[in-house]
Parts: structure tokens; C-alpha cells; sequence
């Protein structure tokens, strides 16, 4: 996996190298476009598509300093965004190093791909499991390359906001994959729905905290540059999670878990308000 990635670095400054004739924006493209071919072409010779897992987690703080390293010591907007993007990252790819065995495991949502595609797999793993992550964090990321060049760097007392919502949305994250790790770790009755702490909250606060990571680039780019297309990339992971995530890990927990129906009925999947029930109770 780390040869994976050294190489994959490797290929990308060759790029960016290749490609100076082009903007920052298309230069960076290109060379995460080449980085993930790279990681595709490791997974398809050791048929293990996770090798992509880390992807997500490493690129954003990556192409924040190519656009705006510059920046990070003398504007406020930017250093706080990379303080929280740099958190975000180290949380995300350290719980990913503890959860992943090795070779042996691979995401069970390609899994499933793998059955339902047959053949045509390879082409559903480029196209659908690594190129489209790959441009959905480029359009996440986009804010920080419109506010590399912005000339509206003014601090408001509304950047406090976005900042508190960055880390503690962050915070969300680490506390709900810590609470599940410990869940799993501990638990001993089959079919049981982890219900408690963030869990009761709503039934995914991880997503919850990662759909706050982004919403807090779109505001802190919206903040910078009063363009309404820094919030392309918020409303194409807010899409993602609504449409594909959540569904698909419900209806997995749904057959595997006696009692999710009823957590489903009383618990959110993304609000952290408990459901009123048709009695008025809650």
C-alpha cells in the first residue's frame, strides 16, 4: 500500500511537470486523474479495489498546499481550513490504518459490485469505485483553489462559525468510528444495533461529520470569493451520501440486524433529532 502511494505521488509531480504550459487548476487534474490510475492499476493486479480506500483522506489537504501553500501562514481563512482539512485527514487515514487487515480485506460494498457486474467489473472499478471519488474530492476541493486567488480575504465574525462547525464536525467523526471500533470489539450478541452515545443521535453521525467537513469548505469558499459555485462540490457529496451511502448501508444493516427496523423508525439517518412518533412520543 505505501509503494502503492509513493508511486502514485511520483506519477502526479511527473505530471505537474509535463503540464506547466496549463493552468493550476487543470495541472492539478491531470495528475490526480494519473495518481489514481496508479492506484487502480495496483488494486486490479492484486484484485483488491480498497486499495483506493486512503485515496479519499489523502488528496484534499495535498491539493490545498499546490494551491494555496503560500497562503497558509498569512491568511486566516486559508490557515484554518488547512489546520482543519490536515485533522480531518490524519483522523480519517489513521482510522482507516487500524480498521484495514491487509490484502485480505476489501470493502464489502465492491464486493457486492464484483457479483452484480461480472465481467464488466473492471470497467465499474475505474469508472464508478475510483475515477468518480476521485473528481467528486476535486469539486470538493475546488474552494480552495478559487480562494488561492481571491482578492476578498477580509476575516468576518462569521468565519468563526464555519470554523467551529470544521472541527467539531470532525470531532463527530472520531467519536463515532471510536464508539463503533469499541462496539465491535466488545460486543457479544449477534444482531445487536449499536444505539448509544453520538449512535443515538442519528444512525450515521460519521456521515453526518464528514457532510460538516465539506459544507465547511463550500462556506469558507463562499465567505472568500461570494461565488456560488464553491458549493458544487458540497451538493455532490450531500448527493452521494443521501442517494447512495446511507441507503446502501441501510438496507445491509437491515439484514443483518434483528433490531434496526426499529432504530430505523425512531433515529434520523443524518438529522440528530429523535423521530416523533404518530402518538405524539418521542
Amino acid at each position: 500500500m505505501a509503494l502503492a502511494y509513493a508511486l502514485a505521488i511520483c506519477v502526479a509531480a511527473v505530471v505537474i511537470n509535463f503540464t506547466q504550459e496549463y493552468s493550476l487548476l487543470w495541472r492539478a487534474l491531470a495528475a490526480d486523474v494519473g495518481a489514481t490510475l496508479v492506484i487502480f492499476a495496483f488494486g486490479t493486479v492484486f484484485r483488491n479495489s480498497s486499495f483506493y480506500d486512503p485515496y479519499w483522506s489523502v488528496t484534499p489537504p495535498i491539493l490545498l498546499l499546490y494551491w494555496c501553500g503560500e497562503l497558509v501562514l498569512s491568511d486566516p481563512r486559508i490557515a484554518f481550513l488547512f489546520l482543519i482539512t490536515l485533522f480531518w485527514s490524519l483522523r480519517l487515514t489513521h482510522n482507516w490504518m487500524r480498521s484495514w487487515s491487509g490484502l485480505d480485506h476489501e470493502d464489502w460494498r465492491y464486493r457486492n459490485f464484483k457479483e452484480s457486474t461480472g465481467g464488466f467489473y473492471p470497467l465499474v472499478d475505474l469508472f464508478g469505485i475510483q475515477l468518480a471519488p476521485t473528481l467528486m474530492v476535486f469539486l470538493g476541493c475546488l474552494p480552495f483553489y478559487w480562494l488561492s486567488s481571491s482578492t476578498q480575504t477580509n476575516w468576518q465574525f462569521i468565519d468563526y462559525l464555519w470554523v467551529l462547525i470544521g472541527f467539531s464536525g470532525v470531532y463527530l467523526e472520531m467519536r463515532a468510528d471510536n464508539v463503533l471500533r469499541d462496539f465491535k470489539l466488545t460486543n457479544t450478541q449477534p444482531g445487536k444495533v449499536l444505539d448509544y452515545d453520538v449512535w443515538g443521535l442519528c444512525r450515521h453521525p460519521n456521515y453526518l461529520g464528514e457532510l460538516s467537513f465539506w459544507f465547511v469548505i463550500g462556506s469558507a469558499g463562499f465567505l472568500g470569493t461570494k461565488d456560488p459555485l464553491v458549493w458544487i462540490g458540497f451538493v455532490v457529496m450531500l448527493a452521494l451520501f443521501v442517494f447512495y451511502s446511507v441507503p446502501a448501508l441501510d438496507k445491509k444493516l437491515m439484514e443483518s440486524k434483528t433490531d434496526y427496523e426499529e432504530y430505523k423508525k425512531s433515529v434520523w439517518s443524518l438529522i440528530p433529532i429523535k423521530k416523533r412518533r404518530a402518538d405524539g412520543g418521542l
